[in-house]
């Protein structure tokens, strides 16, 4: 083997186990981007499952506090005063029930019967709208909480609370 076989040979050795093909390259950048793509949808629907699970955590609040706000009322009216002003299978809007006091001008027979007009429960970036749904029996009152919101898609989204309150 003549010396300049032996320098080529040894080149072309060198070459090969120096550096990256660009096929090696290109393999490694779409692996990496696929990588990165995945993380970005990853981190994209944690934030949108963490909003909505906020929306529905202050939703079920909202149909709580309404569910209390009825028990409340029959603690302060009894049964007898609460039956006689609530209306039968009738809707009430509960946009505000921070305005209540025990003075009797000021409870849910005045301004609420009617559904809402529109989402008008502001807590942080969503709206809400909170209505009830009376039915009267002889001995219980029926009472269905119902907070709805729009979600991303402009779809209505619903929490419901359900309270019975019996004749005591």
């Amino acid at each position: 083997m003549t010396m300049k076989n032996k320098l080529s040979s040894s080149l072309s050795k060198k070459s090969h186990n120096g550096g990256f093909t660009l096929l090696e390259v290109l393999v490694s950048g779409a692996v990496l981007s696929t990588v990165l793509i995945a993380l970005v949808m990853l981190l994209s629907y944690s934030v949108k499952s963490d909003d909505q699970a906020r929306n529905r955590a202050v939703a079920s609040e909202l149909a709580q506090e309404g569910a209390d706000f009825f028990r409340q009322e029959r603690n302060i009216l009894g049964w007898a005063g609460l039956s006689s002003i609530l209306t039968d299978n009738a809707t009430y809007c509960l946009a505000d029930l921070n305005n209540f006091s025990q003075d009797t001008n000021n409870h849910v027979y005045l301004g609420f019967l009617g559904s809402c007009s529109g989402y008008n429960i502001e807590r942080g970036t969503t709206n809400y709208k909170r209505e009830a749904v009376v039915t009267k029996n002889p001995n219980e009152i029926d009472v269905v909480v119902t907070v709805s919101w729009l979600n991303d898609n402009n779809v209505e989204v619903n929490s419901v609370s359900r309270l019975k309150l019996k004749r005591f």
